[in-house]
């Protein structure tokens, strides 16, 4: 099923990433893929993704479900669904982006030293988090070398990372640094990294969130206009 997995998502590379990634890196399990779409278990995120060209084949694929806690659905209808059999709710509804170009971005000269965090950051991390993600998700990220910190001199000033399931995030400039370019120097260097690996670097942010669209856009990331929803 493999190819048949990864014939349907890569023609629509720029809406699929991130059902691509997950394929790539080896952490999807494939429940179901064909002309009629794609199911996917991803396993370090466990969340279960869901593709599908219209309402109905959408519909079929949730059939094959069975009380599942975290969802990402790339339909609307099949959203509306889900959430109505399983008693989920759609918390996040996001656009995708996605860096498109062969080589990442050049990082800007600014003299900030980007470095690797240990588990030794995860509790002063997750307080100053603007997002309540849980001490067991930081750790987690820390202890798979995702997530890194940008300094000047001693000083954190802030820092960025990967989600369980692939996609950049976890962007946080402390408040004496915003305005100085930290967040972009950071998400530049995140899309080099990802590249190393030889995966595509993508992010998602929410719909009302304009500050991650230009920052998105401003590094040349291409942005889907197609909406997932994310449900638990």
């Amino acid at each position: 099923m493999l190819n048949q997995a990864l014939a349907y998502l890569s023609s629509d590379i720029l809406a699929y990433t991130d059902m691509l990634v997950p394929l790539h890196r080896g952490s999807a399990d494939i429940l179901a893929a064909g002309p009629e779409g794609v199911l996917l278990y991803e396993t370090i995120g466990e969340v279960h993704m869901l593709a599908a060209p219209g309402g109905a084949e959408a519909l079929r694929l949730l059939d094959m479900l069975d009380s599942p806690v975290l969802i990402t659905v790339h339909n609307e209808q099949a959203a509306r669904e889900a959430a109505r059999r399983f008693g989920l709710s759609i918390n996040l509804t996001v656009h995708q982006a996605v860096w498109m170009q062969a080589t990442p971005p050049t990082l800007p000269e600014q003299g900030l030293d980007i470095r690797l965090l240990d588990i030794a950051w995860a509790e002063r991390v997750d307080a100053l988090y603007s997002h309540d993600m849980g001490l067991d998700y930081i750790e987690a990220r820390l202890e798979r070398g995702e997530l890194w910190g940008a300094f000047e001199g001693d000083a954190l000033m802030g820092f960025m990372g990967r989600h369980a399931e692939g996609s950049m995030g976890m962007l946080e400039v402390l408040p004496p640094y915003r305005r100085r370019g930290v967040g972009r120097a950071l998400a530049a260097f995140l899309i080099g990294e990802t590249m190393k690996k030889g995966l595509t670097p993508f992010s998602q942010f929410a719909l009302e969130n304009h500050a991650s669209r230009q920052l998105n856009t401003s590094l040349g990331m291409h942005i889907c206009p197609e909406i997932i929803y994310w449900l638990w």
